[in-house]
């Protein structure tokens, strides 16, 4: 039911350094990415349809390659 949007997710939540909010806000930016996928398969627009879905899968490897970095997880992570 995730249709492949787990990878999404967490490349979100590592890039807003482990902080909720932001990664709240960065998901909010994906889901706009989503948005514009349907309706860019709704309207006649320059883009073709079979690739509209690509749309957030491309937005986050943008987002990937521009704000990267080696960002490291919190000491807690993986402690009971």
């Amino acid at each position: 039911m995730s249709a492949g949007r787990g990878y999404i997710v967490l490349a979100m939540i590592i890039l807003a350094g482990w902080r909720p909010a932001w990664a709240a806000v960065a998901c909010v930016g994906i889901a706009a990415a989503e948005a514009v996928n349907v309706q860019l398969q709704i309207t006649n627009s320059v883009v073709p349809r079979d690739l509209a879905p690509l749309l957030p899968y491309v937005l986050t490897l943008a987002v990937l390659v521009v704000a990267g970095g080696r960002r490291p997880p919190p000491g807690s992570l993986g402690r009971v």
